[in-house]
């Protein structure tokens, strides 16, 4: 059987795979009873592959209904989104049992019993998937019988022309370091053992399989803050939009359904983008950095109308309706308000104080499961390839739509790159960069959007806004 973090992604796995192995070796589809009524089935969450001889060959989902399930021998899957605790309590439990032989008997030293295979993209060190990869390791001296471990970078791939080299060089450039070195060269990244936010926490949680693009209209319950980090020299400007979904008891999930990076962008091209995002998600509040650099942003938003080229909309004008700290910077504002003005910004000037507020929030969100974030790129790569869609598509085209996963890969590059070295003399949290060269700026605009959802929590606010009460003009 294949496991994986998710079911899907195992099944998804299996049929890109076999279909693979039955086009290189067409006899062999006839080890394999594809009939219908065989029992082999090929679906989104389930594949099963009836061998002639009576073995099966499935997906093994990490969940509950797996627990007390036999099966000889497992293949992990994409071991770095693997939930450990899952996999050992659920998962190795069902391979107990030795395989019965043709006469009915058990032969205990038949090398397929209990056997386990580990797939991996490179990870993080000190991790369930790094530390397995040691195990095995180090097993080849002990035990060269029974262990064999493996791997290779892209170059080798290059080099059999079964990857494009310019497709890996475009990479080269559009990623962080560390991510390509992770998923192109097999190199496993140190890991931040005094990293104040939980990763391990933070990659259970990536559970969503698709980026929003719009407001869900089926959820009326639901509603969207937006948070941003107007970036410095040489740093992007960063949007998030986190989705929040009120529960009935308890505190709200929280989705981050979308992420932006803007890179080398004036103003004005800032401006029109935020209140493109705004509408097009029904925006409930925007929390923006009203630091030094972030003010002219906000004056531009609410000095002028902005029309886009690619809506083909005009956006009335946007004003703040509160601050941190006294209301002065909210008056000084209003000289700007118009009859068209939307009163929709925040301004965020953050302090040790709030920072170590907004921090402690955004660890206790993680650590409780509250706060959700898209699939690995990985999966999401699996996943598309299995569909027509994905299968017509352009390179380019690929790049664009995992954009959304890479964005979140980075997103937790950073927060695993912060970490807590104690607290001052006013008991506020020093959270630090561990390497400079990776940015923060991810971060700040993700504490920055659910400062504001804590805030609406606070209130008790969950009513969604009504387009219709907002003004734009065609």
């Amino acid at each position: 059987a294949v496991s994986a973090g998710g079911k899907e992604q195992a099944a998804s796995i299996i049929s890109s795979k076999m279909t693979e192995i039955f086009n290189l070796l067409p006899f062999m589809k006839e080890e394999f009873d594809l009939e219908r009524g065989s029992g082999s089935k090929d679906a989104a969450d389930k594949v099963v592959y009836m061998g002639m001889a009576g073995s099966i060959y499935d997906n093994l989902p990490i969940t509950e209904t797996s627990r007390g399930q036999r099966r000889t021998s497992i293949t992990a899957e994409e071991v770095i989104g693997v939930d450990q605790d899952k996999f050992l309590e659920i998962i190795i439990p069902t391979t107990n049992v030795n395989r019965m032989l043709g006469d009915g008997t058990t032969d205990g030293e038949e090398p397929i019993n209990h056997s386990q295979r580990f797939i991996t993209t490179a990870g993080y060190q000190n991790t369930y998937a790094y530390d397995k990869f040691l195990e095995i390791l180090f097993g080849m001296l002990i035990e060269p019988d029974k262990n064999f471990c493996f791997g290779c970078g892209v170059d080798v791939a290059i080099m059999e022309d079964a990857i494009d080299e310019d497709l890996v060089n475009n990479n080269r450039v559009a990623m962080k370091k560390d991510a390509f070195d992770r998923e192109y060269n097999s190199i496993w990244c140190a890991k931040n053992d005094n990293a104040f936010f939980n990763i391990e926490a933070f990659n259970k949680n990536r559970t969503i399989k698709k980026p929003e693009y719009t407001y869900d209209r089926n959820n009326v319950e639901a509603y969207y803050i937006m948070g941003m980090d107007v970036g410095r020299h040489k740093c992007n400007s960063e949007i998030m939009i986190i989705k929040v979904k009120p529960q009935k008891v308890g505190e709200a999930i929280k989705e981050l359904v979308y992420n932006e990076a803007l890179g080398d962008m004036d103003y004005p091209s800032q401006a029109v983008i935020i209140k493109r995002l705004f509408f097009q998600y029904n925006v409930r509040k925007i929390c923006l950095d009203a630091r030094t650099i972030g003010l002219p942003l906000i004056d531009e938003l609410a000095i002028n109308t902005h029309y886009d080229l690619e809506t083909n909309k005009t956006y009335p004008r946007f004003n703040v309706y509160g601050s941190t700290g006294d209301d002065s910077y909210v008056k000084e504002m209003a000289k700007y308000d118009k009859s068209d003005t939307v009163h929709c910004i925040f301004a965020m000037k953050a302090s040790a104080a709030i920072n170590t507020e907004a921090y402690t929030y955004l660890s206790g969100q993680l650590n409780n499961g509250k706060l959700k974030f898209l699939i690995d790129e990985t999966e999401a790569r699996t996943t598309l390839m299995q569909t027509r869609k994905g299968k017509n598509m352009t390179t380019p085209e690929i790049e664009e739509y995992l954009k959304p996963y890479v964005q979140t890969s980075i997103l937790r590059d950073q927060l695993n790159n912060l970490e807590n070295q104690g607290q001052d003399m006013n008991v506020n949290l020093m959270i630090r960069q561990l390497t400079s060269n990776i940015p923060k700026d991810k971060v700040s605009a993700l504490i920055y959007g659910l400062y504001l959802v804590k805030e609406e929590e606070k209130n008790g606010q969950h009513k969604t806004n009504k387009l219709s009460s907002l003004l734009m003009f065609g």
